[in-house]
């Protein structure tokens, strides 16, 4: 039997949950391995994750102004941790963890 990954959302991408979770990443390369990133695209594209482990939402086109909260980053963290309960509902996680 395959364990289902982790969720764990960014948060408000201009505020520190993505600096927090690359740090994480980085810190536990083991643990890393048995979870999927949510936030948004251009975000995720820097990761050193395979793809499978990562889950874009919001335009791809999205400039993060990090110290600099706006509508379109509420947006994506919103969108984020809705992604994250459907896939928790749908069996794809196991558990969520949300970013700040």
């Amino acid at each position: 039997m395959t364990t289902l990954p982790i969720a764990i959302t960014c948060g408000d991408p201009a505020g520190v949950g993505p600096e927090l979770i690359e740090k994480w990443l980085k810190s536990n390369p083991t643990l890393a391995k048995d979870v999927v990133i949510i936030g948004p695209v251009s975000w995720l594209e820097k990761l050193a994750l395979p793809d499978k482990q990562k889950c874009g939402v919001g335009e791809p086109s999205y400039q993060i102004r990090p110290g600099i909260p706006d509508l379109q980053g509420s947006s994506i963290a919103l969108a984020a941790m809705e992604m994250a309960a459907k896939g928790t509902e749908e069996n794809r996680f196991r558990a969520v963890v949300t970013g700040p």
